[in-house]
């Protein structure tokens, strides 16, 4: 089963779209450090979940989904912008 990268997907779709966001230095890091998880979490399945890098994805899953804190893509977006105009 392919890796749908539904955060990475949408971000990228926004900076076509509507540019760079102006965001603080942390919601910056917070949106580069979720881009790059998601392709890390993407490389592990498109090389085949392997016994060895299983524990590495559940690394990973762990950090992404603690940065996210469960919201979709869009809302996730949102509260990065309303965070950074705090």
């Amino acid at each position: 089963m392919a890796y749908t990268s539904s955060y990475l997907l949408y971000f990228s779709t926004v900076l076509k779209t509507k540019g760079v966001p102006v965001l603080n230095a942390d919601q910056w890091r917070r949106f580069q450090n979720i881009s790059a998880i998601e392709y890390h979490i993407k490389r592990i399945h498109d090389m085949g979940l392997k016994h060895s890098l299983f524990s590495e994805l559940q690394k990973e899953e762990a950090k992404l989904k603690k940065l996210v804190k469960g919201l979709p893509p869009e809302a996730l977006f949102e509260e990065m912008l309303t965070l950074s105009q705090a």
